[in-house]
C-alpha cells in the first residue's frame, strides 16, 4: 500500500510540476520537493522485502538491488537530454516548446515510479 501510494502521489505531483508556469518558480521547487518526500513511503515495505523473499541472504539481496537502483541515477541525465534537445543549461523555460519538452520528461518520471515489482517469498530462504 505504501508504495502503491508513494508512485501514485509523487507521480501526479511531478506531472503538476510540469503544468506550473515559470513565473511561479518557487511553487515548482515546493511541489517537487512535496513529491520527494512522498517517494521516503516506499521504503517501508521496500526494505523489508529482502528479508521476506529470502532471509539468510536478506544482505546480498540489498546489495545487488540497491547496485541496480543506481543505474537510473547515470542513465536518467542522457534520457533527459535526449527529451530537451531545444533547452540550454541554465534557460529552463524560455517559451511554449520548452515547457512540452519538460512535461515530457514528468510524464516519463511518472511512469517510472508507476512501474513496480511484486515479490513474493522464494524457496531458497525458507529455513525448516
Amino acid at each position: 500500500m505504501f508504495v502503491c501510494l508513494s508512485g501514485t502521489l509523487s507521480g501526479l505531483l511531478l506531472v503538476a510540476v510540469g503544468y506550473i508556469s515559470c513565473e511561479h518558480a518557487y511553487l515548482a521547487v515546493a511541489v517537487l520537493s512535496v513529491a520527494t518526500g512522498f517517494c521516503g513511503l516506499q521504503f517501508p515495505s521496500v526494505m523489508v522485502n529482502h528479508v521476506d523473499i529470502a532471509p539468510p541472504f536478506a544482505a546480498v539481496l540489498l546489495g545487488i538491488s540497491n547496485s541496480a537502483a543506481t543505474v537510473p541515477g547515470f542513465v536518467a541525465p542522457y534520457v533527459v537530454k535526449s527529451l530537451t534537445p531545444n533547452v540550454s543549461g541554465t534557460a529552463l523555460c524560455r517559451d511554449d516548446e520548452d515547457v512540452v519538452q519538460w512535461l515530457a520528461v514528468w510524464f516519463v518520471v511518472m511512469l517510472g515510479l508507476s512501474l513496480r515489482v511484486r515479490t513474493s517469498p522464494g524457496k531458497v530462504g525458507l529455513t525448516v
